[in-house]
C-alpha cells in the first residue's frame, strides 16, 4: 500500500466540508475552543476515522472508471486514498457538487514548492517507473521523502570523509584553525576569529574554510 503524504492529504482537506461532516467540530469552532481545522484533523481527526473532505465513493468510481483499474493494480488501497494520491492532481471530483479547481496539479503554496509537493506527485513518480527513468527503489525513496520531508541515503559519503569533517569541526570550535572566522552575535556584531566565549552562544563558522581543507587532503 502506498503511504499517503500529508502534503497531498492537506491538498484534499476541505475546511468547509470538514465542518459540515462534523457538527461537534463546528460547535467547538463556534465556542472558540478550536481554530485550526487542519491541525485538528492531523492530530485527532484522522485517527478518529473522520474524512478530510466530503467523499462519495459510488460517484467517484462511476465518474472515473480508471479508478477501478488503478485499485486493481495496487496503486491505492481505497477509493479515498486514490483520490488523495491521484484524483486531486488529475482534477477528479470527490462528489457530484464539488467545484473543479482551475489548476489541480499546481503547487498551492504561496512560497512555491518542489514537484513532490504538487497534486500529481505520486502519478509522476509512478510514470517515471513505468517508462524506466527510475527504479522501484528510487520511487520508494521519493515517496518516503514526499511523505516525511527527509531522506537518509546510506553510504552517500565515505566514512573517512565524515570522520575527517567531524575532526575538523571539533578543531574549529576549539580554536585550532587560525584563519577561521565565526559569526556569533552574542560576542560580537561582526565576524571574528575564535574566542572561548563563542562556545557559550549560538555561533556558526565559515564552513567553506573547513571544507576547503578537506578538499586539499
Amino acid at each position: 500500500m502506498t503511504e499517503v503524504s500529508k502534503v497531498l492529504e492537506h491538498r484534499a482537506f476541505n475546511e468547509r466540508e470538514y465542518l459540515e461532516l462534523n457538527p461537534d467540530i463546528r460547535a467547538a469552532v463556534d465556542s472558540g475552543e478550536l481554530q485550526l481545522l487542519w491541525e485538528h484533523y492531523d492530530r485527532h481527526g484522522r485517527g478518529e476515522g473522520r474524512l478530510p473532505c466530503r467523499f462519495d465513493e459510488k460517484f467517484y468510481r462511476r465518474a472515473y472508471p480508471q479508478v477501478a483499474e488503478d485499485l486493481r493494480m495496487g496503486l491505492a488501497s481505497t477509493a479515498l486514498q486514490h483520490y488523495i494520491l491521484y484524483g486531486v492532481g488529475r482534477g477528479y471530483l470527490p462528489h457530484l457538487e464539488a467545484v473543479r479547481p482551475e489548476s489541480p496539479s499546481a503547487c498551492h503554496s504561496n512560497f512555491g514548492g518542489l514537484w513532490i509537493d504538487a497534486g500529481d506527485a505520486e502519478a509522476k513518480i509512478r510514470g517515471r517507473v513505468e517508462i524506466g527513468l527510475i527504479s522501484e527503489d528510487h520511487a520508494a525513496q521519493l515517496r518516503f521523502f514526499s511523505t516525511n520531508d527527509y531522506l537518509i541515503i546510506e553510504n552517500a559519503i565515505a566514512d573517512e570523509i565524515l570522520d575527517a569533517a567531524l575532526t575538523d569541526f571539533d578543531k574549529a570550535y576549539r580554536g585550532k584553525i587560525p584563519d577561521l572566522h565565526f559569526e556569533c552575535h552574542g560576542v560580537a556584531s561582526s565576524h571574528i576569529t575564535w574566542q572561548e566565549e563563542i562556545n557559550q552562544f549560538p555561533a556558526k563558522a565559515s564552513i567553506s574554510t573547513i571544507f576547503r581543507g578537506l578538499s586539499e587532503r
